[in-house]
């Protein structure tokens, strides 16, 4: 691998699958937006945010194909390995004096975490994650129910809405998820406008 994580990570973008990752890291970067604003974070943190997101997922480019791109459940191995993306995109990107890449280590490394505890990598729970990982995590899984993926169909929005209101207070900040739900239709606009 070249040692320059965000070529590579381009490179792994161009070059995914019907250019369905492109349009995801897009949509999430888009959404982040969004959600930042409705949260009353001032302008420029906001903009740093939303570009920092595109690298929630910096880490899989060092996760193997057949593991990412498999059709069937992940045992238990490969599941594993897929969790690593978390500390593996938060260990390229944290060197960096950047702004947006300071931001983005924090995001990758926790964007997977669960308010309830239950998530990785590090079990945090609550206000222990970070502030831009939990605005992350409501978009980033509500985008990944309502698109295609090698292992499902896509979700109708409706029930990609219920997941996100059912799982307030466990995987969610529930104030982040209040306001994400409360304005679900700019949402949907956004989405509908990256098919």
């Amino acid at each position: 691998m070249n040692n320059n994580p965000i070529l590579e990570f381009e490179k792994f973008i161009k070059n995914s699958k019907n250019n369905e990752t492109s349009e995801h890291v897009r949509r999430v970067s888009s959404y982040t937006k969004q959600l930042c604003i409705l949260l009353g974070i001032e302008n420029e943190k906001t903009n740093i945010i939303s570009k920092a997101s595109v690298f929630h997922d910096i880490g899989k480019i060092l996760i193997p194909d057949a593991i990412l791109n498999k059709a069937d459940k992940l045992n238990h191995e490969e599941w594993k390995t897929v969790k690593t993306h978390a500390l593996l995109g938060y260990e390229m990107l944290k060197r960096s004096n950047n702004d947006i890449f300071q931001v983005a280590s924090l995001i990758a490394y926790s964007h997977h975490e669960k308010w309830d505890g239950t998530g990785y990598p590090l079990s945090l729970r609550g206000d222990e994650i970070n502030l831009f990982a939990r605005i992350v995590a409501v978009v980033d899984v509500f985008d990944a129910l309502c698109s295609i993926r090698s292992y499902k169909k896509e979700w109708a929005v409706e029930k990609a809405l219920d997941y996100i209101a059912d799982e307030r207070s466990k995987h969610f900040d529930p104030g982040i998820t209040d306001i994400f739900l409360k304005n679900s239709k700019l949402f949907i606009k956004i989405k509908n406008a990256h098919r």
